[in-house]
């Protein structure tokens, strides 16, 4: 999957817009537990994975 699909300065994008476009529409079409089932292969339990970046994204006090 494309990392940075944002053109280079003065130039077009690296990656073609079509192939962005169907790339999100796969995700989009793809059911969840699906999703959560290559992220459990993946990266293990999902909830944990939920929690921990919940926990990173709170704002600092």
């Amino acid at each position: 999957m494309a990392r940075n699909c944002a053109p280079p300065l003065g130039g077009a994008s690296i990656v073609p817009e079509r192939l962005v476009e169907a790339m999100v529409d796969d995700v989009l079409n793809t059911p969840d537990q699906e999703i959560l089932d290559e992220v459990r292969e993946d990266y293990g339990d999902p909830d944990k994975l939920a929690n921990e970046m919940a926990v990173s994204l709170r704002p600092a006090h």
